[in-house]
């Protein structure tokens, strides 16, 4: 996967989504759950903000996918994992979002609207228990603001 489009910080979500994968141990790939530790780990931005506004911050997270059990021994960070077939989709989704809301860069704002809208995965999980609609607010808010 190449990232051109993509800015520094949206960078950095994939770095840090990266390191998440290989801290779980067992899981050999990068999925939607471990991108989004990923964005809210890098800490900056809209994005950011408006989850945690709804509840969403990296231990909210982390309690929800505790019971999936993948957790295995701390690998050191070094390599880059491929991704599951469900982040894929979300890359293209926010590749998407920042084509039809502007900038054409892809901004962390993309990445959480990518991640909204992939019906399947961890991360959609994440949201279901924790009572997020992309209906409601998050994608009217993240929206106007990717627009910017």
């Amino acid at each position: 996967m190449t990232y051109e489009l993509f800015t520094e910080r949206a960078r950095e979500v994939f770095q840090r989504a990266n390191e998440e994968a290989l801290s779980f141990g067992k899981k050999s790939r990068i999925d939607t759950h471990h991108i989004l530790l990923g964005v809210l780990k890098e800490g900056a931005g809209t994005a950011v903000h408006v989850l945690n506004a709804h509840g969403i911050n990296v231990q909210s997270v982390r309690t929800e996918i505790e019971p999936l059990g993948e957790k295995g021994p701390y690998q050191d960070g070094r390599g880059k994992l491929p991704m599951t077939a469900t982040a894929k989709n979300l890359v293209e989704y926010a590749l998407q979002e920042a084509r039809s809301l502007g900038p054409s860069s892809v901004e962390t704002e993309h990445i959480v609207l990518g991640l909204l809208r992939e019906p399947e995965g961890v991360a959609a999980e994440v949201f279901r228990a924790l009572a997020v609609n992309r209906e409601r607010d998050i994608v009217n808010f993240l929206g106007r603001e990717a627009g910017k």
